[in-house]
C-alpha cells in the first residue's frame, strides 16, 4: 500500500516494510494518470483511507494518510486493518496483479571460482 505522509508518497511492502518513493498521482502499475485513473473513499467518514483505481489495467491500490511512517512490526497489521479497502476495490471487480514467482528466476551467473 502506500503512505501519504505530509504531502510525501511511499509504497511500503508489508512484508519487509521498504518504502519506495511514489512521485506522482499515476496506477503504480502501468503508470495510468488518466481520467480513468481515480482516488476514492469507500467511507467518507474515513477519507484519510482511500484506494486508487486504474481503469486501464483494473489494479488498485491502497492509500493510507499517516503522520509518521508506520514502525516494521505494525505495517502487516496495518495492512490487515485495512482489509475493508481491499474489499470494496475487489467487490467492485478491482485487482492486485499477482506477485511474481521468485523461484522461476534464474539467478544471474557469477563471475566466481568455478
Amino acid at each position: 500500500f502506500i503512505e501519504s505522509c505530509r504531502g510525501s508518497r511511499s509504497l511500503r511492502c508489508s512484508f519487509c516494510a521498504l518504502a519506495w518513493a511514489v512521485p506522482s498521482h499515476r496506477c503504480i502499475y502501468c503508470g495510468n494518470a488518466g481520467d480513468d485513473f481515480v482516488a476514492a473513499a469507500l467511507d467518507e467518514d474515513r477519507s484519510r483511507r482511500r484506494v486508487e483505481l486504474c481503469g486501464r489495467c483494473g489494479s488498485y491500490t491502497k492509500v493510507i494518510e499517516v503522520l509518521e511512517p508506520t514502525p516494521f512490526p505494525l505495517l502487516a497489521v496495518e495492512d490487515l486493518a485495512s482489509m475493508d479497502l481491499d474489499q470494496g476495490a475487489m467487490n467492485r471487480d478491482y485487482r492486485r496483479p499477482e506477485l511474481f514467482d521468485l523461484d522461476t528466476i534464474e539467478p544471474p551467473a557469477s563471475p566466481g571460482c568455478a
